[in-house]
């Protein structure tokens, strides 16, 4: 009996032995697999532990992430090939300038199909025509970013919304629902739009940026033909032929007075309208038609961004930028119309007085105002920097001005 309970005494210490040094080996040759977790989160687990298994998980994962940036760079240079051999013009290997425009103007020149079709079955019919049947197969994302988004001040239900690229929509019922209203063959670009609070039934639209246009190009310019303007409420629109593309010689390059509009502003008091050209400056027209012949604040060429806004009691605000995208300074500093910062006029924008604070920066990029709904004194200036200083606040800087007082304070670091 004894030598029979020596035996299984022995094998039992035998099998123990052997079950322990297998766990060994297999713990630390195999990588740890926890069930019910997903293969993700076990790599995120395996990155955390020390040792190559750790380095190596997490170097494979940042090799993944440059591959993936690598190729979509390749795919996003293909596109721009493809696109600009489609529109080259093989003569001089460059896209013509203004050719959209001048495409949308040759295409109003065609006949409807109405009119092809009436031709084909004249008498004598003077085309021959194939009545195809066409239906929209895409691509259905190409609106771009909402910029211009106003709410008619007599009835909340009624919105304008417009696209930089995708035209200008309404709605009637509180946003549920939205029509179209950019007129047919026109640029579907749209900055800014802005009711006429003396005439509600008047609206204006601007089109144009001349960088920015899209989230994946650098610049990507896409050029406007001028301000819209509508006198039914925003259920049509046309364009004002004295403030288009075509309508002045003045232009740096591609860029003219109108096809490169920012924002748009309408004194409540006066009906004057403004409008903030990039690389011109702020411009009025106290008509709704013309618009003066050159900037009553800035100089062509001497400053890159503006932004206009006007009070409720008729106080117009200004702001100017520097002269280009590297902060480049305006060739004449001492010219009062070169001079970039924060301006306000108290005679409908004929004249201009600097407020610019000593809290201001140095140089700059764009910067945006508004007026305090409830103070026409109260203005706010938010600013970029630029490349000269980006670590401060981020790289911007927030201004309130009390032109009661003659007061302003830099709140870029306050809490309050």
């Amino acid at each position: 009996m004894k030598t029979s309970a020596t035996k299984r005494f022995l094998i039992t210490i035998g099998l123990g032995i052997l079950l322990f040094v297998s766990g060994t080996y297999f713990l630390t040759t195999r990588p740890i697999q926890i069930p019910g977790f997903s293969t993700s989160l076990q790599e995120k687990i395996a990155e955390k532990l020390p040792g190559e298994q750790g380095r190596e998980t997490k170097e494979a994962k940042n090799k993944d992430v440059k591959q993936e940036k690598l190729e979509r760079v390749k795919r996003n240079m293909a596109r721009y090939k493809y696109f600009f051999r489609l529109m080259r013009d093989p003569a001089t290997n460059k896209i013509p300038a203004d050719i959209r425009n001048r495409e949308l103007r040759y295409a109003r020149t065609l006949p409807s199909a109405q009119q092809v079709r009436r031709r084909a079955k004249a008498k004598t019919p003077s085309i021959q025509a194939i009545d195809y049947n066409w239906k929209q197969t895409g691509p259905f994302d190409l609106g771009g970013r909402t910029r211009a988004l106003a709410v008619d001040r007599r009835n909340s239900n009624i919105i304008l919304a417009g696209g930089v690229s995708g035209g200008m929509w309404k709605s009637i019922d509180g946003g549920s629902s939205w029509q179209l209203t950019t007129p047919d063959l026109a640029n579907f670009s749209v900055t800014d739009v802005a009711q006429d609070p003396n005439n509600p039934d008047t609206w204006y639209y601007a089109s144009g940026e001349v960088i920015g246009n899209s989230a994946n190009e650098t610049g990507a310019a896409y050029y406007g033909d001028g301000l819209y303007k509508s006198t039914d409420n925003g259920n049509s629109w046309s364009l004002m032929p004295q403030a288009s593309f075509n309508s002045t010689s003045n232009s740096i390059g591609k860029v003219s007075v109108f096809n490169t509009v920012s924002d748009i502003a309408i004194s409540p008091t006066t009906g004057t309208v403004f409008i903030s050209s990039v690389g011109f400056g702020i411009y009025r027209s106290t008509d709704g038609q013309s618009f003066s012949s050159n900037p009553v604040l800035g100089t062509a060429g001497e400053q890159l961004f503006c932004d206009v806004a006007v009070a409720s009691d008729g106080t117009v605000a200004a702001v100017i930028s520097e002269a280009s995208f590297d902060d480049q300074q305006s060739s004449n500093s001492n010219h009062p119309n070169h001079n970039p910062g924060v301006f306000i006029s108290n005679n409908d924008g004929q004249t201009w007085q600097e407020i610019t604070p000593s809290t201001f920066p140095d140089t700059y990029r764009r910067s945006v105002l508004t007026f305090a709904p409830s103070n026409p004194n109260i203005l706010y200036v938010l600013t970029l920097k630029g490349i000269n200083d980006q670590t401060t606040n981020q790289g911007v800087s927030f201004h309130e001005f009390d032109l009661g007082a003659g007061t302003s304070e830099d709140r870029s670091k306050s809490n309050s």
